[in-house]
């Protein structure tokens, strides 16, 4: 049974958020556990997924240091309530 509804991952190392998304599945912290490339990838996700994770209890684990868009910018922009398709960040 998980504690929280989501989790999203947003870290530039494969390995990493490999590791990261099956040990919180596997511990079953998190019943949908999500992960992104960097910030503006896990925008889009979160943009995308409102109807879906709206309203639920949910966790952001970030890399401050992803390419495109670290973690800092991430938080700027949710906290603005900036999310947006910006897709011309994600090239």
């Amino acid at each position: 049974m998980g504690h929280i509804d989501y989790c999203l991952i947003v870290d530039s190392d494969e390995a990493r958020r490999n590791e990261l998304k099956n040990a919180i599945a596997q511990a079953g912290w998190a019943k949908d556990v999500m992960a992104a490339l960097n910030g503006g990838h896990g925008l889009l996700y979160l943009t995308q997924s409102v109807e879906r994770i709206g309203g639920k209890q949910g966790v952001v684990i970030l890399n401050a240091k992803t390419p495109i868009m670290g973690g800092f910018e991430f938080l700027q922009e949710l906290h603005h309530g900036e999310l947006r398709h910006e897709k011309d960040k994600l090239k």
